[in-house]
């Protein structure tokens, strides 16, 4: 199974180039070679949200709730919208959202914290931090 994390991404790119046909080099040249790319700082494109069931599933209800249960506090996706609004998830009203069958709002950053619904953010948005994906890995 190939590595998902940023680092088995991009060993996986320069292994294609390195050990195909054209070049032929040993495969730990390739891996070599994306470990010190890696280590200089290169990362992965964002992912990109298109449609409003894919921004639903970022951060389900249902997870911010088991989060609730097993006593942890949820810390909160970050999108930007197409107009450029950040938004992060609203984990607060979780359980409200749930007995409602809704899925979790979002909040504007630097706003009142009124909270919007997912058909309200302006898609394509992009993901800028999502807490179950480490920029580490």
């Amino acid at each position: 199974m190939p590595d998902p994390t940023p680092r088995g991404q991009l060993d996986a790119i320069v292994r294609e180039v390195l050990t195909g046909e054209q070049f032929h080099a040993p495969a730990v040249v390739a891996f070599r070679l994306a470990d010190a790319v890696f280590h200089a700082g290169w990362r992965p494109p964002a992912r990109r949200i298109e449609t409003f069931d894919e921004l639903n599933a970022l951060q389900p209800v249902a997870a911010i709730c088991a989060d609730l249960d097993e006593g942890n506090r949820p810390r909160s996706v970050v999108i930007r919208d197409a107009d450029g609004s950040i938004l992060e998830r609203d984990v607060d009203n979780a359980y409200d959202e749930m007995a409602e069958d809704r899925h979790a709002g979002w909040w504007a950053t630097g706003t009142g914290r009124d909270d919007i619904d997912s058909t309200e953010v302006t898609l394509p948005a992009t993901v800028l931090w999502h807490p179950t994906v480490s920029s580490h890995d």
